[in-house]
């Protein structure tokens, strides 16, 4: 189906999966990701650090002593100390190898946990608040220091007793036209920490190891090529001296595999694909044998993976077959999409794996990380390994075996021969943490961004695994595809308890898929259909606690948006979980009565930290926003403590109320009596030099909008606003024609789009619509 016209309302900015995630409609392809080529000039440090050697010396015993700048390098840690549960330290991505993000602290409980106010708030991510950029990094601390990235892999090292900032790395990544290849927007989930070095995988393909007292440069690899597809967005792992990387780009026809890096020299040891080529294991009858699609079939890895030191086994979770939404050209269950693989730390050799989704037609990935449980469950003492799923399912296995530890059974399932639909799909029969049904409202809200569609268009309440519509006239809408249930947010264990806690969304997304063959070009989107409609991030969201020794759902709240943060617990008895408002919350987790809120000033959608800072346990968290959810972003990290005198923000911060852009202060008139600030004056008066403000009269300024459109809807529209991401060509979109009609859509947006009144200027928007008329559409 060729006509961008179908199933598509003006400027569906609908932001689908993240992390992990299949596309849909916003395949938030960051304006342009260039591949850096560089690291000269890009690391600022604080004035008076010395250099590694001068900074820090050993011990008699070896260890290592605290630098001038009052930094601690952390130690080649052992498998054994990487895998203890988090304590006065957060040292790994996930709390501990096992990434089941729990603390043992507990001096915050449920008894004092009201008391809880901020210590400091430090501005971090000033160059990343434009909307293409999310902050969904949870930082890392050891010996007084944290370790955090922002959305444009910026690092910060900031002293976490008082909140200066250390030193920074800022890699500069630049948007030249090198290819669309980032899916879901401009991201970094978290470093890693060891032998003196900070590691950060970068969305250009790079792998970069940081001197842990300076932030300069050690060595840089090239692990994927941005310029094919790939990009990275997931935090490295660092363990028994390697670096562990995935890479993302499903929608792009990449090839998904795990790459194994020395941590002290860079250089790669081994990489190894989660899809088999003919001739090796798991591909016979699982990819066809008369073409090519396993080079293309999908399968990245958007999580930091797991490791069971008893073994040396890795555990992750894969993303989506490709092409997205048609299976005609790759017949069988395409493994290993949408699957936890089970790997040797060693060798890169897949042990086992299990696949929740056979042929995936729905982007059913699985981008949040998997997580190690040992405890009492279905009657037995085990050693679990699970993943919550975009279906809305947990999937709880033996991971010695691979096997279910509650009954998986295969169900049979809808069919369509043109898509060569699999026969069956696995169902677990622990209860769902999403809904598995699209809801009338979901129904009415999609018929509602398709009313304008020309042909008309009817809207179909699909239900879990029926095939996407073939006809253009019809949209079935399927529960959870590509923007429901668990996306990239981390859930977390609290093996004292023994129960799950899982983040989630109600999601719906109907799709006309193709049926013959989806033609493949290198760097450009192969997803293999048109996105007819969807809830995106608006809907409903879940937080779920699951009594894991019953399967048994113990409590589930509700919130009007998408759950979309990591959750975090603690042996204080508490849950923290961030809000799509800018709310902290933590919850009881024995019986999820809200005991603690606190308003952070921008969406708060990444994962908190507790750490313990001078005998004091305190709980940090990044306040950026989030480009999918189409959160308010910010600046605000945050650290919080029993003895903190802060209050909550209460949304009074620009940054509360709205997406921070580049050009909000250039030119910009002060508020009636106030009086600009030397440095904004200095701003408007430069802005006016270069041309960048309103023409006289207020008239809108195209060429001005050509960076507001970069920055703020190429991430949904593609660079040149053609649909190079999956979005809508605005070229065929009624009112992107005339000024008053674009200014009106992206004002208020509609049809899956969000509104940028408030995250915009009326001189953007009016800027922002002109190049879309003028230049856009009338093909300047």
């Amino acid at each position: 189906m060729k006509e961008k016209n179908l199933g598509m309302k003006f400027w569906v900015a609908v932001a689908v999966s993240a992390v992990g995630m299949g596309v849909a409609l916003a395949f938030v392809a960051g304006f342009f990701l260039g591949h850096y080529t560089g690291h000269k000039s890009t690391t600022t440090v604080a004035a008076g650090q010395t250099s590694a050697s001068e900074g820090s010396v050993a011990s008699s015993e070896g260890e290592m002593v605290t630098a001038s700048n009052g930094i601690t390098p952390a130690p080649k840690f052992t498998s054994d100390e990487l895998s203890e549960h988090a304590g006065d330290n957060w040292v790994t991505n996930g709390g501990s190898t096992t990434n089941d993000r729990f603390s043992t602290l507990d001096e915050i409980n449920t008894e004092n946990v009201s008391e809880l106010k901020g210590d400091f708030v430090t501005k971090i991510g000033k160059e990343a608040t434009a909307a293409k950029f999310s902050a969904e990094g949870q930082a890392l601390e050891y010996e007084g220091t944290i370790y955090i990235p922002d959305g444009a892999d910026n690092v910060y090292a900031i002293d976490a007793g008082t909140g200066e900032i250390i030193w920074t790395y800022e890699p500069h990544l630049p948007p030249d036209p090198l290819g669309e290849v980032i899916c879901c927007g401009w991201d970094n989930r978290g470093v890693a920490i060891g032998d003196g070095m900070v590691f950060v995988s970068q969305l250009n393909g790079d792998q970069v190891a940081l001197d842990q007292e300076t932030g300069k440069v050690k060595w840089s690899t090239p692990v994927v090529k941005p310029g094919q597809g790939y990009s990275i967005t997931s935090a490295p792992l660092y363990y028994n001296g390697m670096l562990y990387v995935g890479g993302s780009g499903g929608e792009y026809g990449i090839r998904g595999r795990l790459t194994a890096l020395d941590a002290e020299t860079g250089k790669i040891a081994w990489r190894s694909y989660t899809i088999p080529a003919p001739g090796e294991k798991d591909f016979e009858g699982s990819w066809p044998a008369d073409n090519d699609a396993w080079k293309h079939g999908g399968a990245g890895i958007w999580n930091t993976p797991t490791v069971d030191p008893k073994t040396e086994t890795l555990f992750f979770s894969t993303s989506n077959a490709a092409p997205d939404w048609n299976g005609a050209e790759r017949e069988g269950d395409n493994k290993w999409a949408a699957s936890i693989v089970a790997m040797d730390a060693k060798t890169g050799e897949i042990k086992w794996g299990y696949q929740q989704v056979h042929h995936d037609l729905w982007d059913y990935d699985s981008p949040s990380p998997t997580v190690l449980m040992d405890g009492e469950m279905n009657g037995e003492e085990v050693e679990a390994v699970g993943e919550p799923s975009k279906t809305g399912w947990v999937y709880l296995l033996d991971r010695n075996t691979g096997k279910p530890i509650y009954p998986i059974p295969e169900v049979k399932v809808p069919q369509d021969p043109t898509q060569k639909t699999a026969p069956t799909q696995p169902e677990p029969t622990m209860e769902p943490f999403s809904p598995i049904e699209v809801s009338p409202e979901s129904v009415e809200k999609i018929q509602e961004s398709v009313a304008g569609n020309t042909p008309k268009q009817k809207v179909v309440a699909g239900k879990m695994f029926q095939p996407m519509s073939t006809d253009p006239s019809t949209i079935v809408v399927t529960p959870n595809s590509a923007v429901g249930g668990d996306n990239w947010p981390a859930s977390s264990y609290d093996p004292e308890k023994n129960i799950y806690v899982v983040c989630s969304t109600e999601g719906a997304l109907g799709v006309i898929a193709e049926t013959g063959k989806t033609k493949y070009k290198e760097g450009e989107t192969f997803t293999g259909g048109d996105i007819g409609g969807t809830t995106g991030f608006a809907a409903p969201g879940f937080v779920t606690a699951y009594d894991m020794s019953t399967g048994k759902i113990a409590w589930q709240k509700s919130m009007p948006e998408s759950c979309y943060s990591g959750a975090v617990t603690t042996a204080g008895g508490l849950t923290f979980i961030g809000e799509n408002s800018g709310d902290l919350v933590a919850y009881d987790t024995e019986n999820g009565e809200k005991l603690w809120s606190f308003q952070t000033g921008a969406g708060a959608n990444t994962t908190v930290t507790p750490f313990e800072d001078e005998g004091e346990e305190k709980i940090a968290i990044y306040a950026g926003g989030n480009s999918l959810a189409a959160t308010p972003h910010g600046e605000n990290f945050w650290v919080f403590s029993l003895k903190g005198t802060l209050e909550s923000e209460k949304g009074t911060e620009k940054e509360g109320e709205g997406t921070v852009h580049k050009g909000d202060e250039p030119g910009k008139e002060a508020n009636e009596g106030e009086t600009p600030t030397e440095e904004q004056s200095e701003e408007g008066e430069k802005a006016e030099e270069s041309g960048e403000t309103a023409e006289a009269g207020g008239a809108p300024n195209a060429e001005a909008g050509k960076e507001v459109f970069a920055e703020n809807c190429s991430i949904c529209h593609g660079a040149t606003g053609h649909g190079g991401n999956g979005g809508p060509d605005l070229t065929t979109m009624p009112k992107a024609k005339e000024q008053a009609g674009a200014e009106e859509q992206v004002t208020n947006g509609g049809g899956g789009m969000p509104a940028f009144k408030g995250q915009l200027s009326e001189e953007e928007i009016k800027n922002v619509a002109a190049y879309v008329v003028e230049d856009i559409v009338g093909g300047k």
